[in-house]
């Protein structure tokens, strides 16, 4: 059975930032690690580490509503 954990951040930048570590350990145990998050200059440096990106299209600033983004989420998920 294959193991997953998504990551879903408004900015790639600080997933890499701040869970690079993190992400690096949960792949070590054997899960299969998709961060969910809008394409910014951060995509490749997560890639150049082996990390699966998806991109989802969520404001980086203010409020969001979340009827939309869950529904764009639920279909990256599935879609992998």
């Amino acid at each position: 059975m294959n193991k997953y954990i998504a990551i879903v951040y408004n900015t790639t930048s600080y997933v890499y930032k701040f869970r690079i570590n993190l992400i690096k350990e949960i792949k070590k145990l054997g899960y299969r690690v998709i961060v969910i998050s809008p394409k910014d200059g951060y995509v490749d440096k997560l890639k150049e580490e082996g990390i699966e990106h998806h991109h989802i299209n969520i404001s980086q600033y203010g409020m969001i509503k979340w009827d939309p983004i869950l529904g764009q989420l639920l279909k990256t998920i599935f879609y992998v």
